[in-house]
């Protein structure tokens, strides 16, 4: 439940700030098309699968991708309960708990989206801002998406965007 809510969560910060909208059918699509490749990769295999049989494997893709194509997601609500659904078919298929199944669907939303948005553990943050180093260049101003247009929401203090003038909503 805690990643179904983790899930839910993003996908609603996504849906608020996120320039363009979210096709759920897609959305879902992509978090199963992300297991499906995490179900390939020795490190998640041994991690969460560590007996995995590969005829189960190929028969709960056949499976998730039969569940899936039918399914009516048209609203966050329903990408959860698909995302549900993904988690309780792959623990009564294959035995893998339903945290690392619903963390994998949440990857594949991020990282699709566009080239510059991706999840990050908190590790990975961690890197992410070691490797900043506190040089951060920006203009200085939060966005939001209202009207088919960008909105500046906020303006960083001390920001070019300040320095320049720009005002918050």
């Amino acid at each position: 439940d805690e990643a179904l809510d983790l899930y839910a969560d993003v996908l609603s910060k996504i849906q608020t700030y996120y320039v363009e909208a979210l096709n759920w059918k897609e959305v879902v699509q992509r978090g199963a098309d992300n297991l499906e490749v995490a179900l390939g990769e020795p490190v998640f295999l041994a991690r969460n699968l560590p007996n995995a049989d590969a005829k189960a494997l190929t028969e709960f893709r056949q499976e998730l991708r039969r569940m899936l194509a039918p399914r009516l997601v048209q609203t966050r609500a329903a990408a959860r309960e698909a995302v549900g659904a993904v988690a309780d078919l792959a623990q009564r298929r294959l035995g893998v708990l339903p945290a690392p199944v619903v963390l994998e669907c949440l990857c594949g939303v991020t990282n699709s989206l566009d080239p510059y948005s991706a999840f990050l553990t908190p590790s990975q943050l961690d890197e992410v801002y070691s490797q900043i180093e506190g040089n951060f260049v920006g203009l200085g101003i939060e966005l939001k998406a209202e009207g088919g247009s960008l909105l500046i929401v906020r303006v960083v203090p001390h920001s070019p965007a300040q320095q320049a003038g720009l005002r918050g909503r």
